[in-house]
């Protein structure tokens, strides 16, 4: 019988680097021959432009309740194609997952609607996925990620501006402190403003000792 892939998540802030992380990880299982594919959320073909053209600020803000169902709705396409992948032995590992949704749609809520927000998009909104056996935090100051982003583009999205990254990044401590008292999900922090290779060297690291070698 097929071993069940492993389903490992990379969440930060923009500009911490998941995406980099991501992909660098992957090369790495593959140079050791482990069967090993990334994806990343925004996932489906349907949905992402849409998506993409509200977060540019094209379209008009529909407001967090739209925005949530709408990146809940892509992550339900995504866990269909998930559990195929999983299911033959290979494993996934994902730019940005649930922790996302919940911390910049948090972070676009009225403070008088942020509980609300948080208890839909981990609740409701979250009935059907898959659990990831773990996730990588990089956790880098607003500052630090606000700087790289200015070396590597010309224009930011309203996502990115440093005022609502700060809010988010508030809305991911809360989500990383509240899931490590809870036990609910395994989540581990990485300190992300330092250089790139050793945040490289840490996630490897964590691979290694939690899989035992068998990722």
């Amino acid at each position: 019988m097929t071993e069940r892939g492993k389903f490992v998540v990379v969440e930060g802030l923009d500009g911490a680097g998941t995406t980099s992380i991501t992909a660098d990880l992957v090369r790495h299982f593959e140079a050791l021959n482990r069967p090993c594919v990334s994806s990343r959320e925004p996932y489906s073909e349907e949905l992402t432009p849409t998506l993409r053209r509200f977060i540019s600020g094209e379209f008009e803000d529909p407001g967090w309740r739209a925005m949530a169902m709408l990146f809940s709705a892509d992550r339900l396409i995504h866990c269909n194609d998930l559990e195929q992948v999983l299911a033959s032995g290979t494993s996934v590992i994902c730019d940005r997952y649930v922790g996302s949704t919940i911390a910049y749609q948090t972070a676009f809520a009225p403070d008088e609607e942020k509980e609300e927000a948080k208890k839909l998009i981990e609740g409701q909104l979250s009935r059907g996925i898959i659990k990831p056996d773990f996730t990588l935090f990089l956790k880098a100051d607003v500052e630090v990620c606000s700087s790289r982003r200015r070396g590597s583009r010309f224009v930011e999205d309203y996502y990115e501006a440093v005022e609502f990254q700060k809010k988010v990044s508030k809305t991911y401590e809360e989500w990383v402190n509240k899931s490590s008292i809870n036990g609910e999900d395994l989540i581990i922090v990485i300190d992300a403003n330092r250089k790139y290779e050793l945040v490289l060297q840490d996630c490897l690291i964590c691979f290694h000792v939690f899989f035992g070698g068998k990722f």
